[in-house]
């Protein structure tokens, strides 16, 4: 017969739920109430009880009264969305955290449980530091998700026309390239070495355009106008560049060869 201690059961709830709270929080970049947190923390542990009471009950039922209302409950006490929209974001993004989080700890216990360390129960230190590692494990993948997304969106398909050379490329929108030609301040859009060579015309004028680094702080950059370019954008939306300049990058531009420009701030205005 398996002992259920509802002492023990509430406070490992209470404690479960401010922590994806605190996390939902930190992801979304919402204010932290800590009163909030441990309000909505309790409510989703009396919750989690009376879904035990409550077994008996039809499944849909109980998930529909135990998991999905207490969840939408905590992150509206919690966080008090503004808009239902933002509601919506917030309860998926939590029980998304929910879902994963109990992945990771239910693996680790799968993995802990083989040892001789779980022939006698796992302590609830142990479950405590499995509850820590899932929560930043989630949150680093988090992150590097959201990364990978960002950049993704800053990248752009370019075409570049420069007498009879004409061919395609991937550009990256970096908002740090402010690079200006001085005589008419022209934007400067930054290329590869391999690009380079493949535009830049026999005869064509070099113009020079000072840049800065840390660690080169007083850089000269050579560039040369080309015929056109056109970036081309989510949905089909183009930017066509009548006259640009392009520059030889003093530097590797990427290290897993993503792109090879780097345009200009300007380029989608």
């Amino acid at each position: 017969m398996v002992e259920w201690y509802i002492d023990i059961f509430f406070l490992v709830n209470v404690s479960m739920d401010v922590l994806l709270l605190l996390l939902l929080g930190k992801l979304l970049k919402l204010p932290i109430r800590w009163i909030r947190l441990a309000a909505a923390g309790i409510i989703g542990a009396l919750a989690a009880c009376l879904a035990v009471w409550l077994w008996y009950l039809p499944g849909i039922l109980l998930w529909f009264l135990g998991i999905l209302v207490p969840g939408g409950l905590m992150v509206w006490i919690a966080f008090r969305p503004g808009t239902v929209r933002d509601f919506i974001k917030m309860v998926l993004v939590f029980f998304l955290e929910a879902f994963c989080i109990g992945g990771i700890m239910e693996a680790l216990y799968e993995h802990m449980a083989k040892s001789r360390l779980a022939e006698k129960g796992l302590p609830v230190l142990i479950w405590g530091l499995f509850a820590g590692g899932a929560w930043f494990a989630f949150q680093f993948l988090w992150m590097t998700a959201m990364e990978t997304k960002r950049e993704r969106q800053q990248l752009y398909r370019v075409y570049f026309q420069a007498g009879e050379q004409r061919l395609w490329a991937t550009g990256y929108l970096d908002t740090g390239n402010c690079l200006y030609e001085r005589a008419k301040r022209r934007p400067v859009h930054i290329v590869s070495e391999n690009l380079w060579k493949t535009l830049k015309r026999p005869g064509a004028a070099l113009i020079s355009v000072p840049f800065r680094t840390i660690g080169n702080p007083l850089g000269i950059m050579e560039a040369v106008e080309i015929d056109r370019m056109e970036v081309e954008g989510e949905a089909g939306k183009t930017w066509v560049l009548e006259k640009p300049l392009i520059a030889r990058a003093p530097f590797q531009i990427t290290r897993d060869g993503n792109y090879d420009v780097l345009l200009h701030r300007e380029t989608v205005e």
